[in-house]
Formats: C-alpha cells, structure tokens, sequence
C-alpha cells in the first residue's frame, strides 16, 4: 500500500475500540521516558515503511567533478567563435 493509499485510510478502517483521543489521553498520562520510547518506535515504523530518502550528497562538488577535463577553460574569443559557428549550423 502506498503513502497516498494510507493517508486515505477511513475513520471506518480504524479500529473503533482505540479511538485516537483516547489512546492520545492515555499516553498523555505515561512518564516523559516511556512517552519518548513510544515517539523513537513509531517513527522507526515509519521510516520502514516509507523507506530512507537518499542521502543528499554535495552537489557543487558533484558538478564541479561534471566540468573538469582537465583543459583550461576556452577564452572569452573561443567562446564567441564557438557560439558563431553554433548559430550558423542552427541558422544557416
């Protein structure tokens, strides 16, 4: 079942007997470190369920690695000739 599938869950699904206020008006009434204890296991759940994202890796290292050729960079006179013959190939 997907997230989009689970969000859509119905109050009817739910079983009737633990209603969310009073399981809520229960916990409310632990000790902070079993409340805390809770918290850590539900959102282990969780992230079973819907997976890890993927690390976020450094993108300007990553695309700085992309242009390294290890060739000096054209000039600004390479550039304007790169562009030109561009033009005339698109253009005529």
């Amino acid at each position: 079942m997907s997230t989009t599938q689970q969000d859509q869950t119905t109050e009817a699904e739910v079983d009737t007997t633990l209603s969310y206020e009073r399981v809520r008006d229960n916990i409310l009434r632990w000790p902070l470190s079993m409340r805390a204890l809770l918290m850590h296991e539900l959102l282990n759940m969780i992230v079973k369920e819907v997976g890890t994202p993927r690390p976020r890796g450094n993108t300007l290292t990553e695309a700085l690695g992309l242009l390294a050729n290890g060739q000096p960079p054209p000039t600004d006179e390479e550039v304007e000739r790169l562009l030109d013959e561009r033009r005339m190939e698109k253009y005529g």
